[in-house]
């Protein structure tokens, strides 16, 4: 499927909300959509608030600066749709080392399977270095999420971990994939 990776911008910004309208509750965490409901209060304020998020201003405790993408291509009605959202944490803390890494991915329920995410997961390589993040690209994702476990499973070359992560004080098994990009710094295993 043909889409561009794009920052956000007011021109998308109802594609966008039917993208959030689609896809929230439909996450196992729903940080990567706005709530619909509640458009009136954050439509007017969304790009400043990704300007900061990627700036560290103004973050809670334990979040960690990031860069949001929308996903625009055709729709079925031959016109742009917002098809997802990618965010990318620039750095990483503790807690996003074990669990969450540097790329969360949200694709629209009623395009999945069309091979976006996998065509995403092909280009990340090329954003990092693009980002001037020369850390590896770590994925992870719950070991029975199997629609993202197989399309991890298809990155060439990544090296996979598995874990037990504490959610909500019960153990989880978690994969990792750790996938090393050109722009990535050399690093000694220790």
């Amino acid at each position: 499927m043909t889409f561009e990776i794009v920052r956000p911008e007011p021109r998308w910004l109802e594609a966008y909300l039917e993208t959030c309208r689609l896809t929230r509750g439909h996450l196992h965490d729903d940080y990567l959509v706005h709530d619909p409901a509640e458009f009136p209060r954050w439509k007017d304020r969304i790009f400043t608030d990704y300007r900061n998020q990627e700036a560290g201003i103004g973050l809670r405790p334990g979040i960690v600066p990031s860069v949001t993408f929308w996903l625009i291509g055709p729709g079925d009605e031959k016109k742009d749709e917002c098809l997802g959202v990618l965010n990318i944490r620039r750095v990483l803390n503790e807690k996003l080392r074990r669990y969450g890494g540097n790329v969360g991915i949200a694709v629209r329920p009623d395009r999945r399977g069309r091979g976006i995410a996998t065509e995403l997961l092909r280009r990340l390589p090329g954003l990092f270095e693009r980002l001037k993040i020369q850390d590896d690209i770590l994925l992870t994702c719950f070991e029975s999420n199997i629609p993202s476990r197989r399309m991890l499973e298809k990155i060439e070359g990544a090296r996979l971990e598995r874990d037990i992560v504490a959610i909500e004080g019960k153990p989880v098994p978690i994969l990792r994939f750790v996938i090393h990009h050109s722009g990535s710094s050399e690093r000694k295993e220790s």
